[in-house]
């Protein structure tokens, strides 16, 4: 499983965490990319680009090692 995570950090020194959101559970790494992707496409599509304090990431949860 994988969690979508938006971070929205401080950006002065040191760097502080201000806020951590879990957006969506996905079941591939494929597919929380591809919403990453979408999210911030659509925001620069719209006028409104993410800005630099704001992070999306995938975090795996529960993995596994094969």
């Amino acid at each position: 499983m994988w969690l979508l995570i938006i971070i929205t950090l401080q950006l002065t020194s040191p760097i502080h965490v201000l806020n951590a959101d879990m957006v969506e559970k996905f079941t591939t790494e494929k597919k929380c990319l591809n919403k990453a992707k979408f999210i911030v496409d659509q925001a620069y599509a719209i006028g409104k680009p993410v800005p630099p304090q704001i992070n999306l990431g995938c975090v795996p949860l529960n993995r596994r090692d094969v």
